[in-house]
C-alpha cells in the first residue's frame, strides 16, 4: 500500500514539473533527461526522505527519549507523523514557486483530503493499483491543463 501511495504522488508531480507551461522556456531540466527517469529520481528522494525520517528520527527518538509522533504535534509538543512530515515538505517545495507539488494519494484514504481530486488521479490510482509495475500516462489538451505532452508518473 505504501508503494501505491508513493507511486500516486507522482501523478500530480509529473504534470506540474515536466509539462507545466511555466517550465517550457527554462533550462531547469536538461533536455536530455527523460521525464520517466526524472520522475523516478524525484520519487526516490521523496521515498528516502520519508523512510529516513520514520526510521532514524521518529523511531530513534521514541526509543531514546519517549518522544512520540502524533497528528497534533504542535499542540502536543511531539513530532509530526511521517505522512504529515511529507505534507509539510511538499508545502515547502510548493512555496518555492517552482511549479511542482506532490502529495500522498489513496483510493481509500483515512483522511478524505488524501483521496483523488480529479479524473486523472482517480484513473491513475486505479491503473497503478491494477499494475504497479507500469507507469500511468495521460495526455492533456492545452485548454484543460496546459499540458500538451504525456504526464508520466514513476515506474514504482
Amino acid at each position: 500500500m505504501y508503494k501505491l501511495l508513493l507511486s500516486s504522488i507522482v501523478l500530480a508531480t509529473s504534470f506540474f514539473l515536466f509539462f507545466n507551461q511555466s517550465w517550457s522556456g527554462t533550462n531547469l531540466i536538461p533536455s536530455g533527461v527523460s521525464p520517466i527517469i526524472a520522475t523516478d529520481y524525484i520519487h526516490s528522494v521523496i521515498e528516502a526522505d520519508r523512510t529516513v525520517y520514520s526510521k532514524m528520527i521518529v523511531e530513534r527518538l521514541g526509543e531514546a527519549i519517549s518522544l512520540k509522533a502524533t497528528e497534533n504535534w504542535l499542540q502536543e509538543n511531539t513530532l509530526p507523523l511521517p505522512a504529515l512530515f511529507l505534507l509539510l515538505a511538499s508545502q515547502n517545495v510548493t512555496s518555492q514557486g517552482l511549479g511542482m507539488s506532490y502529495r500522498l494519494l489513496s483510493s481509500s484514504p483515512i483522511n478524505p483530503q488524501n483521496g483523488p481530486i480529479d479524473h486523472f488521479e482517480k484513473v491513475g490510482l486505479a491503473a497503478i493499483g491494477e499494475n504497479p509495475a507500469n507507469p500511468y500516462t495521460a495526455s492533456f489538451g492545452k485548454k484543460s491543463s496546459g499540458c500538451s505532452e504525456p504526464c508520466i508518473p514513476t515506474r514504482r
